[in-house]
């Protein structure tokens, strides 16, 4: 290799941005850092759940009192407490869809259970879990 070569490689290397290292794991796209916080001993700063923040906004608009209750933690950066706390946080989009669901299969069991006549009990978890486990097997049985 020439000496121009090589001052021309490393010219056209320094013109585009090179990233090394690994990419940012998806789960910080759900937090925002608090740069201002002091960081912990390994430099992770604090950082607070975009959930939480959202939930806490949006019920501030309607009741501010109920809003108060709602806790927005500072979380430290490492990855790990980061997926931890989005395991227990009750405003992640899974978190809310299955309050949706709970809630929705007790109104149809009461609405059922109301137009017969007759009491009926909601289903159990397992219950429907099993319903769809038949369900999925009778439809790939009857695929045309």
């Amino acid at each position: 290799m020439r000496l121009e070569d090589h001052d021309e490689l490393t010219s056209t290397a320094s013109a585009y941005k090179v990233i090394m290292g690994r990419k940012p794991d998806r789960v910080r796209m759900q937090f925002r850092a608090l740069p201002n916080e002091p960081s912990n001993n390994f430099g992770e700063v604090f950082h607070v759940c975009l959930h939480c923040e959202a939930a806490k906004e949006g019920l501030a608009r309607v009741d501010e009192v109920a809003a108060q209750d709602i806790e927005t933690k500072k979380i430290h950066g490492s990855v790990v407490a980061l997926r931890r706390h989005l395991e227990v946080c009750p405003h992640t989009p899974a978190a809310r869809m299955s309050q949706k669901a709970a809630t929705h299969l007790d109104q149809a069991a009461a609405l059922h259970a109301s137009s017969k006549g007759l009491p009926c009990a909601p289903l159990s978890n397992a219950q429907v879990e099993h319903m769809r486990k038949c369900l999925v097997e009778y439809q790939a049985q009857h695929r045309p």
